[in-house]
C-alpha cells in the first residue's frame, strides 16, 4: 500500500537488482552473482587478449554487454534480460572452442 501512495516520502520504491538479491540472498548469494559478473567481465578481457583479430569483435562486444548489463542492473529489478543470458551462452561457447584449440603436452 506504501508503494503506490505518494503521502508517504520516507519509503520509496528500489529499482536495484543488486539490492534485491542482497535482500532475498544475504550477502552470500549478492557476493556470488557480482564474482560471477567480474568472472564474465575478466573471461572477456582474456577472450579479447587471446584472440585473432577476427575474433576479436565478439570478445569486444561480449565485454560492453556484460559491463552494460551490469550497469543497468542498477536501474532494473529483474533478472529478465535476455541480451544477458544470449551474452552468457556465447561466452560458453567461445571458452568451449578455446579449450579445443589448446593442445596437452
Amino acid at each position: 500500500m506504501w508503494y503506490l501512495n505518494n503521502n508517504v516520502k520516507s519509503f520509496p520504491p528500489g529499482y536495484n537488482l543488486y539490492t534485491r538479491l542482497l535482500a532475498e540472498t544475504g550477502i552470500i548469494g549478492f557476493s556470488i552473482f557480482v564474482l560471477l559478473i567480474g568472472l564474465l567481465v575478466y573471461q572477456s578481457i582474456l577472450l579479447l587478449v587471446h584472440r585473432k583479430e577476427t575474433e576479436k569483435t565478439i570478445a569486444i562486444v561480449l565485454l560492453i554487454s556484460f559491463i552494460g548489463f551490469a550497469i543497468n542492473w542498477l536501474q532494473i529489478d529483474s533478472f529478465r534480460m535476455y541480451g544477458f543470458w544470449i551474452s552468457f551462452a556465447l561466452i560458453i561457447v567461445l571458452l568451449q572452442t578455446k579449450k579445443k584449440y589448446i593442445k596437452p603436452e
